[in-house]
């Protein structure tokens, strides 16, 4: 939501550059291991750590500091802490101006970003606007470069719109300062985040002064209004400049750079050609996207590309029309009591303004006849999944099968299971991350037992039978959730490339191999390259858009941190506005007051008072430190 993209991470020796670390929805000691020693060197280098968090976890031990907060009260703290750096003067007004949305006019009547339409007819309405010298200058898609002159980032001014009407518009950061000044003063935020307000001032002048790195886990995006969090976390960073640069920037879960299996997935052909003919297929459709628009960069035509071509098919719709969850959703003694509208309006309209196009696989009229569960274990991972999908999803099906090597409570509850290898029945890779900028192999150290086999040949397996059997019934094609016709004679050879990947062994083969002609592994390596080494360092991003989410040049000798492109460069983002974007002025996000990250769901948010902590019969009503000193 605020980069454009997903998966940015440094490698994990970059902690190292850091002067202040900030540890929050993390348990280091626990969750990295092989990482936690980065941690310790940095601490040994001079670098302060500070862990925030409600509960004094393993962690803490090995930190300076320790700050307990409020359970989801954690974007009250970032964005008090934003507050004291606006206040103090000590935000990176430049990083603002060049890196972020908080340089363009919003209006302030429609409470949306001033767009070209606004003042020319027929104009676009993805151009947006600075202030500069007096008047309105669009905002440069290709760069993030602005001139000599900074634009505006205070103040309001009055803008000639096409209709000859006159409104007022003002930089996103003026109205930034202006809630958080009203909302977010420590004094205030403390009562929601249980941290006193001097503390807040402190580490908020030292996030400021220092290179500031937050080790992020995975925690808020599980929360109810996580995103909420992880925007004020990096609304943090951005004005204290903190992304883009060594020892800095903000964490995420991330893959990319073993280009291999999305080459061998998509080749028509073996062998060299057939990656070959996807590379080129791939730089073809870059070049086309970036002649329609020349403000792309490469990223941002590969992101789009991406975007339209993904045939990932969101679970949602398969939730809500099949599953029972729409009426959970639905029901208003259960859900956000800030919500203005119904589950199901909101689900109306996304659908009739065409924002899934495409992506809406399975309507209510057509539910489910078979499910195969591979790789997971549906009854106990989803949220009420024991009672919601088996009231609800069992029913509709004819026939349920679980490829899994244990008997797991989706097994328990399938009519078929069918048995696959151990891991160490069978060959893989770990995945491939920044993380460590290796790509690490796990052997077959034995046979499979039984009649287990890898999920690979599985598949195929079943495309060979599908085939048979539809040739025993006289069937010859089928139409895929894609649209495009298919043929049951072919699905074996279409999945196999005619038997060239048979098995497992020479489809790693060629993954590597492909790999290699992507330059994201050294020439000349092949599967048993990778066999005798155990784990091989990555030689380039390669061409694929997640690795070139990275935008940063490949390391070579020194550590690697994302964003550097756009930092050094002034490469724009994969955004709206080209920008990180903190504005988000879509009619939903400014229904729900979202436009600029806040709390929600926390004391101090609007919804419910204070937390009363009871010892015995006496209520104690106030802050975490009150409650402590009494």
């Amino acid at each position: 939501m605020t980069f454009g993209k997903y998966g940015i991470v440094s490698s994990v020796d970059d902690w190292f550059h850091s002067e202040l670390m900030l540890v929050w929805f993390m348990n280091p000691a626990y969750t990295r291991i092989p990482h936690f020693h980065y941690i310790t060197e940095a601490r040994y280098n001079g670098t302060e750590v500070v862990l925030l968090a409600p509960d004094y976890n393993a962690s803490a031990m090995h930190a300076d500091r320790f700050i307990s907060v409020e359970p989801g009260s954690d974007a009250a703290l970032a964005l008090s802490m934003g507050q004291v750096i606006l206040d103090e003067g000590l935000a990176d007004l430049d990083f603002v101006a060049t890196q972020t949305d908080l340089a363009l006019l919003v209006r302030t009547d429609t409470q949306r970003f001033l767009r070209e339409c606004d003042v020319v007819d027929g104009g676009s309405d993805e151009q947006f606007f600075h202030w500069i010298s007096g008047a309105p200058v669009f905002a440069d898609r290709g760069s993030l470069r602005y001139g000599a002159v900074r634009p505006a980032l205070e103040g309001s001014y009055a803008v000639l719109l096409a209709d000859g009407e006159t409104a007022e518009v003002a930089p996103a950061l003026q109205l930034l300062r202006d809630q958080l000044d009203r909302q977010y003063v420590p004094e205030r935020a403390s009562e929601a985040c249980g941290v006193h307000p001097d503390v807040i001032r402190g580490l908020a002048r030292a996030t400021a002064a220092k290179r500031t790195n937050i080790l992020l886990g995975a925690a808020p995006s599980k929360y109810y209004h996580g995103d909420l969090i992880e925007r004020s976390l990096c609304l943090l960073l951005a004005l204290t400049g903190n992304w883009g640069k060594k020892g800095s920037g903000v964490r995420a879960w991330s893959a990319g750079m073993f280009d291999g299996p999305a080459i061998s997935m998509a080749k028509g052909r073996p062998g060299v050609e057939g990656a070959e003919d996807v590379i080129n297929g791939l730089d073809m459709l870059i070049g086309m996207a970036q002649a329609g628009d020349p403000t792309m960069t490469r990223e941002i035509a590969a992101t789009s590309l991406a975007r339209v071509q993904s045939n990932m098919v969101p679970p949602f719709f398969f939730w809500y029309h099949h599953a029972g969850y729409r009426e959970r959703w639905n029901n208003a003694e259960w859900g956000d009591t800030t919500m203005r509208r119904s589950f199901d309006e909101y689900v109306d309209e996304a659908l009739t303004s065409g924002w899934w196009e495409g992506l809406c696989r399975q309507p209510a009229d057509m539910p489910p006849r078979v499910l195969i569960e591979c790789g997971g274990n549906m009854l106990r991972r989803t949220r009420g999944g024991r009672r919601t999908i088996l009231e609800n999803v069992w029913p509709k099906l004819d026939l349920i099968a679980v490829i899994d090597w244990r008997m797991s409570i989706t097994a328990l509850h399938a009519d078929l299971l069918l048995p696959a290898a151990n891991c160490y029945e069978k060959l893989d890779f770990h995945i491939p991350t920044p993380h460590v900028m290796r790509l690490v192999f796990s052997d077959r150290v034995q046979d499979p037992v039984g009649e287990a086999l890898s999920e690979w040949e599985i598949f195929a397996a079943l495309a060979r039978r599908l085939g048979e059997r539809a040739a025993e019934r006289g069937l010859t094609g089928y139409v895929g959730g894609d649209g495009m016709p298919r043929s049951y004679a072919d699905l074996w050879n279409s999945y196999t490339l005619n038997g060239y990947f048979a098995d497992s062994e020479s489809l790693a083969d060629e993954m590597v191999r492909d790999s290699v002609l992507a330059g994201t592994l050294a020439d000349g390596t092949d599967l048993s390259t990778v066999r005798e080494k155990g784990h091989l360092p990555f030689a380039s991003w390669g061409i694929l858009p997640f690795a070139m989410a990275q935008a940063s040049p490949f390391p070579e000798g020194e550590t690697h941190v994302p964003l550097r492109n756009h930092v050094e460069e002034c490469e724009p983002y994969p955004t709206l506005t080209r920008r990180a974007q903190f504005y988000i002025d879509h009619p939903w996000f400014l229904e729900a007051g979202e436009a600029f990250p806040r709390p929600q769901g926390c004391a101090g948010d609007g919804r419910r008072p204070p937390a009363q902590v009871h010892l015995g019969s006496q209520p104690l009503v106030g802050s975490l430190d009150e409650h402590r000193a009494r």
